[in-house]
């Protein structure tokens, strides 16, 4: 299957999901604190506001939140440019972004945030991770390598295996509405 097809198909799955279930109700506690205890020994974590049937991040960010973790949520301002991310906390004005998510406004300080949840279409086994294709979270993850990347999914968008290219970059583990996956070898694994 090609990669526009796995879109597709992975589309139609998280629509379903999203519909049938109610992610943050039906997700275990161990699996939610396992993501939060990685998260929270981070600075700054970068998350995202959600379109459409996107797992909504706000429950997770808020535990951080609570915790003293500092928010970021990213900024596009083209297909090709480099995403950004900025200092946000809820109630922060934002702006309609041109792929139809809601974004910092340009005056928004920026930062680079330590660890990152991170929307996706699909993962595997060995977390690879499928989104929009625009490619703007494989692209900053390949400038800042060393970051944490947890991914949001429903466990209906979990493939066999996904078609990786080059230039794709792993999550560190998936928070499903079921469970927690951890990719072994993970960075996050250490410490």
């Amino acid at each position: 299957m090609s990669r526009i097809q796995v879109r597709s198909d992975l589309r139609k799955r998280r629509q379903l999901s999203h519909l049938q279930h109610n992610f943050w109700s039906e997700c275990p506690s161990v699996a939610r604190e396992s993501a939060i205890a990685v998260l929270q020994r981070v600075g700054c974590v970068g998350g995202y506001l959600p379109v459409g049937s996107e797992v909504d991040p706000g429950p997770l960010m808020a535990d951080l939140r609570a915790r003293g973790v500092a928010l970021a949520l990213p900024r596009v301002t083209g297909r090709v440019e480099a995403m950004t991310f900025h200092v946000w906390t809820p109630g922060d004005p934002l702006e309609q972004a041109e792929y139809g998510f809601l974004q910092p406004l340009p005056s928004a300080p920026l930062i680079a945030p330590d660890g990152f949840i991170v929307p996706l279409l699909g993962f595997d086994a060995a977390c690879n991770r499928i989104g929009q294709g625009a490619g703007h979270y494989d692209r900053y993850f390949g400038i800042h390598p060393n970051t944490l990347k947890i991914g949001l999914s429903w466990s209906s968008q979990k493939c066999a295996s996904l078609p990786v290219a080059d230039w794709d970059v792993p999550l560190d583990a998936v928070l499903t509405e079921k469970d927690w996956h951890v990719r072994e070898g993970s960075a996050m694994l250490r410490g």
